[in-house]
């Protein structure tokens, strides 16, 4: 029987949607195998606007801390976020 996936899009986060459809999940569960993914966050407000422009203690503020693995990367979705946070977790 194959496992029973659910997509999450909690209510306190901004979605984006083109064209009438969501272009990622925040959160996916897999109940067959009991593995929550966390897709990386951003600092943003319910509306989508960027919190702590500048200031990356702000944008880890309420984040999945600590983190496991640490990327740097050039630069992100927009240059106003400092940093992005995934997780996975095994229930």
């Amino acid at each position: 029987m194959p496992a029973k996936r659910q997509n999450i899009q909690p209510d306190a986060l901004a979605r984006r949607v083109v064209n009438g459809h969501v272009l990622y999940s925040h959160v996916v569960t897999n109940e067959g195998t009991r593995t929550i993914y966390v897709s990386g966050q951003l600092a943003r407000d319910r509306a989508g606007n960027v919190v702590g422009k500048g200031d990356m203690r702000a944008q880890l503020r309420g984040a999945a801390l600590p983190t496991s693995t640490t990327v740097e990367v050039r630069r992100l979705a927009h240059p106003d976020f400092l940093v992005e946070v995934e997780a996975i977790a095994v229930v």
